[in-house]
């Protein structure tokens, strides 16, 4: 049976039009679930921060906090978030529409960042390491806002940051189910969640700490995905802008049209790509499998004796033209580029 629910939490007294400081709890409850079943998370505009629970329930909470907004601003702002749920037999579904204003800026702000180059100096160049991409990773959304080319009125830039409402959504899950998220202009972040996930998401952002569930799946379409450590689970990204990836073993990724950047590739990693750019910054990996069509290449560490970079170097020669067509299989190592592009660096 869906309920919703609204209430109102003031810790101040509103004495006048505008408060300085207040939260408001927009939803707050706890459910039973089977310890076999489904959670599904449906989210629309919202962001969420998805986290064990260290009971065998499920928690929400929604909750936000304004600064100098008015009464009836607040109230306007929390009538256009909808929270329901519904319970069946023991699984629970979790629906949000959120008011993120960001995510109406987000197509824009995606095309300018596909219009400006991707082939910098600095960009191609520089070798990354697991710590700098955990840096980036941390950086947000931020640097992609910071890109769009505008000049706001300073008056209206100063009122703007003196009134805020941040939203705090969270959701606890127990280990044991089976966790379903789908978002649409959202962005899910996962913090230490070891259950089976299978995720879609279309025009929003992934960001995981770590995952090792091989039977987790992610479909990521036309957006950004961040993971500090990937130790399972198979990924698919469709037109991702930006993947940023600390480290990954035992995984899988099927990529279209996308851009990725791995710090550490490991062992037993498996990729499939169309049309899609890869920076590999450290390969310490003696297994790989790779079957590309149309990929451009990017191998640091073109001077160290590196299994994967030899089997490269073997049918690719450094300084030569980096056009590639070759199949090379040996027990470990299953490379097959046809039409690609293959360029080595420091």
């Amino acid at each position: 049976m869906k309920q919703q629910y609204k209430i109102l939490l003031l810790l101040i007294l509103i004495t006048t039009g505008v408060v300085s400081a207040q939260e408001v709890v927009v939803y707050k409850k706890d459910f039973e679930v089977n310890k076999e079943g489904n959670v599904t998370v449906n989210l629309f505009t919202d962001d969420v921060l998805i986290e064990n629970s260290i009971d065998d329930k499920v928690h929400v909470n929604y909750s936000v906090s304004f600064t100098k907004y008015s009464k009836r601003q607040i109230q306007n702002y929390v009538e256009a978030i909808k929270v329901t749920t519904e319970k069946e037999d023991g699984n629970l579904i979790i629906t949000s529409r959120g008011k993120n204003l960001k995510y109406r800026f987000f197509e824009f702000v995606t095309m300018t960042n596909r219009a400006l180059s991707f082939k910098s100096k600095d960009t191609i160049n520089r070798r990354k390491t697991k710590d700098s991409i955990v840096k980036e990773i941390h950086a947000g959304y931020r640097p992609y806002l910071r890109s769009i080319k505008t000049k706001p009125n300073k008056t209206k830039y100063k009122y703007e940051k003196s009134k805020r409402a941040k939203p705090k959504f969270v959701i606890k899950v127990p280990e044991g189910v089976i966790l379903r998220v789908n978002g649409s202009g959202s962005q899910i972040n996962f913090d230490k969640i070891e259950n089976q996930t299978e995720l879609k998401i279309k025009r929003g952002g992934v960001i995981l700490d770590k995952i090792t569930n091989s039977k987790s799946r992610f479909h990521i379409k036309d957006g950004y995905f961040y993971a500090k450590e990937i130790e399972g689970a198979q990924f698919y990204f469709n037109d991702v802008y930006k993947a940023l990836i600390g480290s990954i073993k035992n995984a899988t990724i099927e990529n279209d049209f996308s851009k990725v950047e791995i710090a550490e590739l490991n062992e037993n990693v498996e990729i499939k790509d169309y049309n899609g750019v890869f920076w590999f910054y450290n390969l310490n990996n003696n297994s790989f499998k790779l079957d590309s069509d149309y990929s451009k290449l990017n191998l640091y560490g073109k001077n160290e004796n590196n299994n994967l970079i030899n089997a490269f170097k073997s049918k690719v020669k450094d300084g030569l033209s980096p056009a590639a067509n070759f199949t090379l299989e040996d027990q470990n190592i299953n490379l097959k580029v046809a039409n690609g592009l293959i360029y080595y660096h420091n």
